[in-house]
């Protein structure tokens, strides 16, 4: 994060008056490191995606998580994959603070992570039929054996 997003208390040091508090919890104030990482909106998104990935962290502050998940999942590939959920993960749960916010509809975190899921599961497609066209043959095999072994979830075996 770049902490350029403007959060309530951003949005407060340049003037903005609001109501301070987390649109998705009620029970903080919002800043960055409270929407992402202390809410517990965003607790239980970041436990399902964590769980999705077969990766066990009880304690995860902050930044902290990104390099925390990086060392915890071996090869390049793998680690890759798991910082583009991340990404995914952060622009949804902004997306649910603005849903929040703008149409007052806190969505389920359980829809938000589905919905990561399926992004992740296409794109993770895309990338094997990519691979596949151009006759990467290794890392196509690496693709299909992280399938195998469910870490992507339950995706159709490629041929």
């Amino acid at each position: 994060m770049q902490r350029k997003l403007l959060t309530k208390d951003r949005l407060a040091k340049r003037g903005i008056n609001l109501d301070g508090l987390c649109v998705l919890c009620g029970n903080a104030p919002e800043s960055i490191e409270h929407l992402f990482y202390e809410c517990h909106f965003s607790k239980l998104c970041i436990n399902e995606v964590l769980q999705w990935l077969k990766i066990k962290i009880t304690n995860y502050e902050g930044q902290h998580l990104w390099k925390r998940i990086g060392r915890k999942m071996g090869n390049k590939f793998r680690r890759e994959f798991s910082y583009a959920v991340l990404a995914a993960l952060s622009y949804h749960i902004w997306k649910g603070r603005n849903k929040a916010l703008w149409q007052s509809s806190v969505p389920r975190p359980s829809k938000l992570c589905d919905q990561i899921k399926k992004e992740c599961r296409v794109r993770v497609m895309e990338i094997i039929n990519k691979r596949k066209q151009n006759k990467d043959r290794r890392k196509f095999q690496e693709v299909r054996s992280l399938i195998r072994s469910g870490f992507l979830g339950s995706l159709p075996v490629p041929v």
